[in-house]
Parts: C-alpha cells; structure tokens; sequence
C-alpha cells in the first residue's frame, strides 16, 4: 500500500485538494494520504469527492504542532510556514509505514505514478540512501555562493516537491533532529525555506526521481510548453514559481489547464481563482482580450466572467 503525504495550511486547501483528486483518479491501486495541516486535526473539511473516492483506502489528518519553533524566512514571502512541516513529519506518521511519497500542493498528476514509484522504492531498499528527489540542474550554475553559503560541496541541488523517502532510514539516522540543528545554523542563508535546509544536509546524497514524476511548469514564461507534450510525457507536473494557475496570469496559459480541470472533479465552479492585487489581475485580463490570450483557456467567456466576480 501507498502512503503520500500532503503539508498545507488554510491557504492552500484547494490547491491541495487539487492535487490529492488528480492523484486518486490517476492511481492503479488504493492509497494512503497524511495530511499535516496548520490549522485542522481531523477530515471534516476534505471535499466528500476525496473522501469517499473509490481509490482512497484511508486519509488521517494532523493538527501541527508548532512547540514555538522558528522558520526562517517566511515574512513578506508567497510561502507559509507550512512548507517547513514536511521535514518534521516522523512522528505524525504510523511506525509500520516504511516509504512514505511527499507531495506539494502544487503538483497535479496526469498518470499513474505507481511503476515509477515502486521501481524508485525498490533501488531506495538495495542502497543506503534515506530518499529520491528531481535535481533542480540550473541551481548553482550561476550562484555559486549559494553553494558555498549552505556548504553543500556535490553542487546538487534537489527540488522537494517531491520526495519519495525510507521512512526506517530516515529515523535510524535522526534525520529530524539533525534538520533541526541545521536549520538554526543556516538560518540567515536560508533563501527556499526546508528546501535549502535538506540539501545543506544531504548534499547530493540521493536517488535521482525521474523527469516524469516531477515536470517542472513555470507558468510565468511565454507558452512555457506545449500541452500536447507536456500530457504525452508527464507522470505529473509541477507548477514551481510565483505564477501559479490559480491566478490570472498563470490561467491564461495553456498549461494551467490541466490545475483547473482537476479542480472541477470536486468543486461546482469552472475556475479557482485567487489575487495578490485585484487592480493588477483586471489589467491582465482586459489586457488577455485584445492580445487574444483568453482564448488560451479552454472555457473563455465563463473564465471572464468567473474573473470578474472574484474580484468583486
């Protein structure tokens, strides 16, 4: 059986059911699902869509428990403390559960991603190392300093929005507690939150998690890619960036489709739509009429009237 864990906090509750939906209607097999949660500590506010799906063989839901710890750089950010949680999730998760797959709440699948998974835990069990994740290739080309900043000597950088992790290694090794102390020591170099954190502690020490299970979308470049593509080879996609396809900029490109047809499965309106600044989200949309990018939604007439209203 699958374990996947979720970390999201209030602001990211449809985001997350989101992704959990697309997972479950993607699935081979039954799943796990652990959610650690800022504010809530039991299922009552999933969607009945998740909870009674056919695929969801149970979802346990935990209240975080802060104990005054600290997160660096949090103010002022698009990230909420919550992206921290998924470096303390041990002792939320059931002794017996060996593997456990994190998953952020801006990944949505299109496929099933259990073959890739199992060959992943399978190479995890015939080597020492605690967890598989996509190298992020670009992270020190030009920033070097960043390597030196958090001491990480291999110039491997891993991108968490997915991690498949040896939950036995992970704690025959204290991982936790040693995250912990690290976190403090970095704590003015830290820059992507638990992210910088884990590679600081693993530097390079991990499986390699194929393209397909974490493809990296960023909705803020110019037809980032072909939908036709992205469909034919992804497992699932993740929209990394600020531009997200919940917003107005993010929505009017293609590739935000396949966010917003997964929200459908459990919501009754056509689009999720969310503003950092209202007047700036107007402006793009006026601005989508006349350079005819409206027409890269699939429902256009019912996005711009479902935009409107948001705003109201």
């Amino acid at each position: 059986m699958y374990t996947f864990l979720y970390c999201f906090d209030n602001k990211y509750n449809s985001q997350a059911f989101t992704s959990i939906i697309s997972l479950l209607n993607n699935v081979s097999k039954n799943i796990k699902i652990n959610v650690i949660h800022t504010d809530m500590a039991d299922e009552s506010f999933i969607p009945k869509e998740i909870l009674s799906h056919n695929k969801l063989e149970t979802i346990n839901v935990f209240k975080f428990n802060n104990s005054n710890l600290k997160f660096p750089n949090i103010s002022g950010n698009h990230v909420s403390e919550a992206t921290y949680y998924r470096m303390y999730f041990e002792k939320y998760i059931l002794l017996e559960i060996e593997k456990i797959v994190y998953v952020d709440s801006d990944i949505v699948f299109l496929k099933c991603p259990v073959k890739g998974l199992e060959s992943i835990m399978n190479e995890l069990d015939n080597s020492d190392y605690v967890l598989s994740a996509k190298t992020e290739k670009e992270m020190f080309t030009n920033n070097l300093q960043k390597s030196k900043d958090l001491n990480i000597n291999s110039l491997r950088y891993f991108n968490a929005g997915m991690m498949v992790i040896d939950i036995k290694k992970w704690r025959n090794n204290d991982v936790e507690n040693k995250l912990v102390s690290l976190q403090d020591e970095l704590s003015e170099f830290i820059e992507f939150w638990d992210q910088d954190v884990l590679n600081a502690f693993f530097d390079g020490e991990y499986i390699e998690l194929p393209n397909s299970h974490n493809l990296f979308i960023d909705l803020a470049l110019e037809e980032s890619s072909k939908i036709t593509a992205v469909t034919n080879d992804a497992i699932s996609i993740h929209y990394i960036g600020k531009t997200k396809p919940w917003s107005i900029k993010g929505i009017l490109q293609i590739d935000s489709l396949h966010f917003q047809k997964a929200y459908r499965l459990f919501s009754n309106s056509e689009f999720f739509i969310t503003h950092s600044v209202r007047k700036r989200s107007l402006l793009i949309l006026i601005k989508s009429i006349f350079n005819l990018k409206i027409f890269n939604v699939d429902k256009p007439f019912s996005f711009f009237l479902s935009a409107l209203r948001s705003m109201i």
